[in-house]
């Protein structure tokens, strides 16, 4: 009698639970804003995209769906990306030509960035995650 095919299945039941995997996918992305108290931008959000470096070291996104939410600052937003396991931020000013910020955006508590500066109304602030593929920090929108 041949044990070896029951032994294997028993073996991986045994290691699998033994093991505790955490799964990596993550599952929430964070954005805070912080800034002039009541100044307002507008923040684009989408978890429906598609994204690739070019040649050139170019992030490209071209993005299917999306939220659009004018806040105030400071903004506090969480997304749920269980689904596709990417998020893309686009931050404008609502109403003046520029507004001073504090960018911080986390992934599943991980810092993936933390900016600050001007971001002005023909310079939007960008960024992209998407689960185990690169990104740069250049990011253009494909229409």
């Amino acid at each position: 009698m041949n044990a070896k095919p029951l032994l294997v299945p028993a073996l991986a039941a045994t290691l699998a639970a033994g093991c505790g995997f955490d799964d990596p996918t993550p599952s929430v992305a964070h954005l805070r804003l912080q800034g002039d108290a009541g100044a307002q931008v507008t923040v684009i959000y989408s978890t429906t995209f598609i994204a690739a470096i070019d040649e050139v070291g170019v992030t490209q996104v071209q993005v299917f769906g999306h939220t659009e939410e004018t806040l105030t600052l400071p903004v506090d937003l969480t997304i749920d990306i269980v689904e596709n396991h990417q998020v893309f931020f686009q931050v404008v000013p609502a109403v003046a030509e520029k507004v001073s910020v504090q960018a911080r955006v986390d992934i599943d508590g991980r810092v993936q960035v933390d900016d600050a500066g001007d971001i002005f109304a023909v310079d939007p602030w960008r960024f992209v995650y998407v689960f185990n593929r690169p990104t740069t920090r250049t990011i253009e929108i494909v229409l």
